[in-house]
């Protein structure tokens, strides 16, 4: 059935014109008729009490589950409310009705998920805990919930001040962004930011030690992104790659290399150059491909009202992803949109994926490294790839190393100057004084504030997306049926996945990796 699916909106596609009602007959639901309410949190709480409730007075187990149900929705509800808040908000900064409701969300988004730890725990001390967990969550689950609680109001309100820092930081550079090419820009906004991510840092320090973790780096491994690998391992690792490739790095830097990249290119060639490697690459990235099309799934414009950050999300009450780019008007935008299609792909197969942060990058960035076998790119273009792939093994982990650091800084060091100062460090250790660079660059990087160590994920999933590229370009449409066979995978943690799917660990691997780069930036 699903094939059929995909032909006919294929073929509704190529046709040019998508018919009145086709998108509801395959319940398809077009970006621009998703509507936002802001959602009621008395209404939620509500719902929440109300399963509560039931779990102590009610023997039936099966009606406690259609109350827990009715939770899910509500909460299904608010994240898509508060994702359609969050695009809005990114695509215009300058809209004060989308920052106020993207706020709104953001603030009250940990407040759902205490609740949901409530709704758990009455479940777990409820009388049906051993039924409901037989009929619906499996052994063991809602018995994890008994014991300390891990939200409570004090955890809650400090969540709260983590997402008015965040909103503070953007609120800073749209303030700026009239003034970015200036010096001035730097001297009336570098310091601000960093003072706001040395109070977000030892905020999160404070979070860290209160949910009892030693630092913020183990709480981020541990609770946000659920790494199979230590911080030790990525460290050690950070390391190779200091030593090994930082000098190429610097060399690559001394080529005329992005020529391809500073082109101009406008939005119909990027979204061209992705349809064609979607198509080429047919089965399930294709079907995601046209309904993100036929849906209007996507918004890859070059607005200076756009906050600077790209991504794609999952819309869980529509079941339909989005993409949100902040185009550069550049050839750079077409290896910019596949890797966001690359998620996209991937969350329309799955349904939502739950795999974790460093198993959605290989996707990703895999996109971006197959778009050169299917888009059929010139040599200009391949090599300014690989160039981007070297910039991303150390400017990633550069930015790694540096919040490594930071998350450890003595409390004295913990400000606006000393952040500047450290990033300066990290930045002459990796290489960046062979570039025009300035230290105070680092306030453009949205990742520190608001996705905390997530960049080693760009690192490591990096090295297992080249392995892909690698795969097809010894034998044609291996590495594409790698990609795509794993789409719906379930494994949370990268080292599993990488066993899965028959790769090899990036740990270790610093010297194949060096030999491919000398080969194309390696001293002539």
């Amino acid at each position: 059935m699903k094939r059929i699916l995909s032909l006919l909106l294929c073929a509704v596609l190529l046709a040019g014109c998508v018919p009145s009602g086709v998108l509801e007959y395959y319940g398809i639901t077009h970006f621009r008729d998703m509507d936002y309410v802001r959602p009621d949190l008395a209404a939620i709480e509500k719902v929440c009490d109300e399963a509560i409730a039931l779990s102590e007075s009610s023997g039936n187990a099966e009606e406690v589950l259609d109350a827990v149900w009715s939770y899910y929705d509500a909460y299904d509800d608010y994240t898509t409310n508060y994702d359609l808040a969050y695009i809005r908000h990114h695509a215009d900064l300058t809209d004060e009705f989308w920052q106020t409701e993207h706020d709104f969300c953001a603030e009250n988004y940990s407040r759902i998920d205490m609740l949901l730890e409530e709704l758990y725990t009455a479940l777990a001390e409820s009388p049906l805990c051993g039924e409901l967990e037989e009929q619906y969550f499996g052994e063991g689950f809602l018995q994890s919930y008994l014991g300390e609680p891990f939200y409570d109001e004090e955890l809650v309100d400090l969540y709260a001040r983590e997402q008015e820092l965040i909103s503070e930081f953007y609120a800073i550079g749209a303030e700026c962004e009239a003034e970015s090419e200036t010096e001035q820009w730097y001297d009336e906004c570098a310091l601000p930011m960093a003072e706001v991510l040395a109070e977000l840092t030892a905020l999160r320090n404070q979070i860290a030690a209160r949910v009892g973790h030693d630092s913020y780096t183990d709480y981020a491994w541990d609770f946000s992104y659920y790494r199979d690998y230590t911080a030790d391992q990525a460290r050690g690792y950070l390391a190779d790659i200091r030593r090994e490739l930082v000098p190429l790095y610097e060399n690559m830097n001394a080529m005329d290399v992005w020529t391809a990249a500073d082109e101009g290119c406008t939005e119909s060639e990027v979204r061209r150059y992705v349809r064609t490697a979607a198509r080429e690459m047919g089965g399930i990235v294709r079907e995601a491909h046209t309904v993100m099309e036929l849906a209007g799934l996507s918004d890859i414009s070059a607005d200076p009202r756009k906050s600077g950050l790209s991504f794609e999300l999952f819309l869980d009450w529509y079941y339909e992803p989005y993409i949100l780019l902040s185009g550069t008007g550049t050839a750079y935008d077409k290896l910019a949109f596949a890797h966001e299609f690359g998620h996209f792909a991937m969350d329309y197969a799955a349904g939502g994926s739950w795999a974790g942060t460093d198993v959605l990058e290989i996707f990703s960035q895999g996109m971006e490294y197959l778009s050169l076998c299917y888009a059929d790119a010139d040599p200009d273009f391949v090599r300014m790839k690989l160039a981007d792939s070297l910039s991303t093994y150390v400017e990633q982990a550069a930015y790694a190393d540096f919040e490594m650091q930071l998350y450890e800084l003595p409390g004295e060091e913990l400000t606006g100057e000393g952040v500047l100062a450290l990033y300066e460090e990290v930045c002459a250790d990796y290489g960046f004084r062979s570039l025009d660079w300035d230290p105070r660059d680092m306030v453009t990087v949205p990742h520190f504030y608001e996705l905390p160590h997530y960049v080693i994920s760009y690192v490591v999933s990096n090295d297992a997306a080249m392995q892909l590229y690698e795969m097809e370009l010894q034998q044609p449409g291996t590495g594409a049926a790698c990609f795509e066979q794993h789409l719906t995978t379930e494994a949370a943690g990268f080292l599993e996945f990488i066993k899965e799917a028959e790769l090899k660990s990036p740990f270790g691997r610093i010297e194949e990796v060096k030999g491919v780069m000398e080969g194309y930036f390696g001293e002539r």
